[in-house]
């Protein structure tokens, strides 16, 4: 038996790790689970994924790891979409003016050196805001994250 390949395992694992299992995929893919079976075992050499098999799976799945394996076998670099970059870009935007609000609050409210019970509030609900808007860039980080890490667009 022969040693398995990243992209071996990279098909493998889309299947198996299918929400429901191979048997799900194989019914989603229109295949019997037999067929499908073989055509992901890197053991069996007359059964083998088409390539719109695996660009269905991919896409029905939301699993990319048989396409980044090839692209890592081919040494290219795959950018990933654009929405969870564009999304990254306007929540780190959206935080760092929210700092912006929480240093300007409190600047204004110690300018006379005092801090009164209205300008406390105001600080309170500008710290509260950056911290919603840093759990939102911490959302925008995780989808890059799910999308294959990686940030540079273009």
């Amino acid at each position: 038996m022969s040693k398995p390949t990243a992209l071996d395992l990279a098909v493998h694992r889309t299947f198996h790790k299918w929400s429901g299992g191979l048997p799900a995929a194989a019914a989603a893919l229109g295949k019997s689970e037999q067929v499908l079976r073989n055509k992901v075992n890197w053991t069996v050499a007359t059964n083998h994924l088409t390539l719109n098999e695996a660009r269905d799976a991919m896409l029905m799945s939301g699993d990319f790891q048989i396409l980044y394996s090839l692209a890592e076998e081919l040494d290219l670099r795959i950018l990933g979409p654009a929405e969870p970059y564009a999304s990254f870009m306007q929540e780190l935007m959206t935080a760092e003016a929210a700092h912006g609000d929480v240093s300007r609050a409190m600047a204004d409210a110690i300018r006379d050196r005092r801090i009164s019970p209205r300008e406390r509030s105001e600080i309170a609900q500008s710290i509260r805001n950056e911290i919603a808007a840093k759990q939102r860039l911490l959302g925008a980080i995780d989808a890059i994250v799910e999308a294959g890490g990686l940030v540079s667009h273009g």
